[in-house]
């Protein structure tokens, strides 16, 4: 999972768009509020939406998802067709679109797993668009999508975690999202994702120190996971402390894999010297 979002701290971003966490990063700061928890009434259509879509493909990438429209079935019979649909649009990078076909499998069967993997592309969308509104109605579908996750198997801390990410920074009640990671941590400590959420909703409210304690836990509980160490140099430049952030740039250098990655922190730690 990608995602535009930009954390606003300036450094290294062409590293973090070739990680696989980059779609956990916060959005904007800018982007606009929404005027209550999950606002109804937006006009959204998905027909428009889809219709829209299609516009940007020629007939031929179109050919496999139009057949497969034809198939879709009335009842609760043959729900796989909508599976083969979403991921058809997940090969054209449309996780906007896919959402809507696995939710309208999950609406049929009520299974935790549609809802979940409803729940990831509407959150990839929400992530991934610059379009207010449809941001908007991206958000307030993923956190009804993650909610029914959650009805069905109160312990997938993995879609709490998501849902508190949705309400944070996508809804006009962030601390209701941030109540909600807390619960996780408090239920398992060893989350790292809800750690590195909490650690960059830490950041946008420039508690720096407090996210360098959440950055230093999930490091603790994975050491492998690299890219931690360019989120700690980040923050170290936030607050003014160029060697601590060159400090961490080294560490970052010595254990990645990735030669263009690698060549790109070289040459950021080179910059500030």
């Amino acid at each position: 999972m990608a995602q535009t979002a930009k954390i606003q701290i300036g450094i290294v971003a062409a590293i973090l768009a070739l990680t696989v966490w980059l779609y956990l990063l916060p959005i904007s700061k800018n982007t606009p509020e929404t005027k209550s928890e999950r606002p109804g009434g937006s006009g959204f259509q998905f027909e428009d939406v889809l219709a829209q879509t299609k516009k940007q493909y020629r007939p031929a990438q179109l050919m496999v998802i139009n057949d497969l429209e034809k198939k879709i079935p009335t009842g609760n019979t043959d729900l796989a067709i909508f599976d083969s649909i979403g991921l058809a649009w997940d090969e054209l990078k449309q996780p906007g679109i896919a959402a809507h076909y696995f939710e309208q499998k999950a609406l049929k069967d009520n299974n935790e797993k549609s809802y979940i993997n409803a729940a990831y592309r509407y959150f990839d969308a929400f992530k991934l668009t610059d379009d207010s509104a449809l941001k908007s109605e991206m958000v307030n579908k993923a956190i009804v999508s993650y909610e029914k996750v959650i009805s069905l198997n109160p312990k997938n801390l993995d879609a709490k975690t998501d849902l508190g990410v949705c309400y944070a920074e996508g809804t006009g009640t962030p601390m209701k999202g941030i109540l909600m990671l807390r619960e996780v941590i408090s239920e398992n400590p060893k989350h790292e994702n809800a750690q590195l959420n909490l650690g960059f909703l830490s950041i946008k409210s420039q508690q720096f120190a407090k996210a360098l304690e959440r950055f230093d836990k999930v490091l603790e509980i994975n050491p492998a996971r690299n890219e931690v160490r360019i989120y700690k140099a980040q923050t170290y430049l936030q607050m003014g402390d160029t060697t601590k952030a060159k400090e961490n740039l080294k560490e970052f250098i010595s254990k990645e894999k990735d030669e263009k990655v690698k060549q790109d922190a070289e040459s950021f730690l080179q910059s500030l010297n």
